[in-house]
């Protein structure tokens, strides 16, 4: 496929899209049930499921989007919340900033999209000061119940205040003007640091056809250098950069959950000890699918403190 689309522009850079592939409605709405064990209503269906969507790379920012994009409300994540295995509290990645914070402990944190607050209620157990910013109404009201510090983004309680190191993770690709976005919250919070983590296509993850990359989930798929475009523009230094490591079990179980021994652009690997060797020999051939398997983490500081 991969034909340039001048009407088509990355929402980081503006630069012309390249159509990578499409997807059906149909086939899109099937797939969370077929890979995912999702079922969604058919007034789900109807919403949000209307026309062919194309995913799109920026040769300039190395980022993918979709287009044309409609991302869910609260209607489509009630339904998701449905399922056991959307919500994964202790992810690679919330593990990782938890580490990174108890090396600040006497800073500020904020942590926008904190969901139901795993990170938040960790933070606080080793005396960390942390507050947690999300829209959920669910997560921000049974917050209240427990005494997590967890507000609505409008909230009173945050006018004026400031916080030394932002956190986000899991969510700038859930937006549609992702740097006008993150712009927004440097303006309004003020940080010396800020800590983000995304979905990243040049990992194992980008290989798939995991429907939650696409809308209305997803808006973008990240890279190590469509961050640091990013950051460039929002005058950050890149302070690190890491992705999630990969395992031949996630691997495997990626393989079985899409129904099929090889993933998009990759060989075919046999069930079994075969397929093992045959994706540790991958790894070690430092090949990126093999390597990584979801997510980015970078930590970026404004370049006044820097």
């Amino acid at each position: 496929m991969n034909t340039t689309n001048k009407e088509v522009t990355c929402p980081i850079s503006q630069s012309p899209g390249v159509l990578l592939r499409q997807k059906h409605p149909n086939e899109l709405f099937d797939s969370y049930e077929r890979i995912d064990k999702i079922k969604l209503s058919q007034k789900i269906k109807n919403k949000y499921f209307k026309e062919e969507i194309g995913e799109y790379y920026s040769v300039h920012s190395d980022l993918r989007w979709y287009h044309p994009c409609e991302l869910g409300d609260s209607d489509f994540y009630e339904e998701l919340s449905l399922n056991s295995n959307y919500y994964n509290f202790e992810t690679w990645d919330k593990l990782k900033t938890l580490q990174m914070l108890k090396g600040y402990p006497d800073k500020s944190f904020i942590d926008v999209g904190c969901g139901e607050g795993w990170l938040v209620k960790k933070a606080m157990e080793i005396g960390l000061n942390i507050t947690g910013v999300d829209i959920n109404e669910k997560a921000i009201n049974s917050a209240k119940l427990t005494g997590l510090p967890l507000f609505f983004p409008d909230d009173s309680a945050l006018k004026e205040k400031t916080f030394d190191i932002l956190v986000t993770l899991q969510t700038l690709e859930h937006v549609s003007e992702p740097r006008n976005w993150l712009a927004n919250l440097m303006s309004t919070y003020k940080p010396k640091e800020i800590i983000i983590a995304v979905p990243a296509h040049d990992t194992m993850l980008g290989r798939t056809n995991e429907p939650l990359c696409w809308p209305p989930h997803h808006f973008t798929l990240w890279s190590e250098r469509s961050i640091r475009v990013l950051a460039k523009q929002l005058d950050l230094n890149v302070l690190s950069v890491e992705y999630e490591p990969n395992t031949w079990g996630r691997f495997n179980n990626t393989l079985n959950r899409e129904g099929r021994r090889n993933l998009n652009g990759t060989i075919h690997f046999p069930k079994g000890r075969k397929g093992k060797i045959l994706f540790r020999i991958c790894q070690l051939l430092k090949i990126n699918w093999a390597c990584r398997s979801h997510t980015l983490l970078a930590h970026l500081r404004t370049k006044d403190h820097a």
